[in-house]
């Protein structure tokens, strides 16, 4: 918009001042005034549009933590629901009645089996939380990094929709 500064003596220095400035489909003063109002409407509806993208955009990252945070506990209980059938199935081979003749061999290679079981699943008992957590890190750091950015957009809104609106409103004005 321009800005005309002293005192207006004619409609042709008046229209001298917007060519300059790159307006030229101003004839009378009556346009002048229609441009005024069309030039407000125009950035109020920019104003508008930007809030509701803006809106948009918030909404749908809400929904993408959303997302994550249900994606992270469905994996928490896969891994979880996998972990504990491990145990289940070391559990079982535990009990499996040995046959009464063996050879030393037999018996050394059983007890090394078992042994390795035994410690499979202690290891699994013991550290079943870190496990879980260990596989759903990448998930958990999208939903923090997210979380961040809901967090950013709900506290700055003002000022991040204002630098959304300086460079159409400079192109505006």
């Amino acid at each position: 918009m321009a800005i005309i500064k002293g005192e207006i003596d004619s409609l042709k220095q008046l229209k001298r001042e917007l060519h300059r400035h790159g307006i030229s489909r101003i004839n009378s003063l009556e346009e002048v005034e229609d441009f005024k109002r069309d030039y407000i409407v125009r950035r109020q509806q920019i104003i508008s549009d930007i809030e509701s993208e803006f809106e948009n955009e918030l909404a749908n990252l809400k929904k993408y933590s959303i997302r994550l945070r249900t994606s992270m506990h469905v994996k928490k209980n896969r891994v979880a629901e996998r972990l504990l059938k491990q145990m289940a199935a070391i559990d079982m081979r535990h009990y499996i009645i040995e046959p009464i003749d063996e050879d030393y061999f037999d018996k050394a290679n059983r007890f090394l089996v078992g042994s390795y079981y035994f410690f499979k699943r202690r290891f699994i008992a013991t550290h079943l939380n870190r496990i879980i957590q260990l596989r759903t890190l990448l998930l958990y750091k999208k939903l923090n990094t997210t979380e961040a950015k809901i967090e950013k957009f709900v506290q700055n809104r003002d000022e991040i929709i204002g630098e959304r609106l300086n460079p159409i409103t400079k192109a505006l004005d």
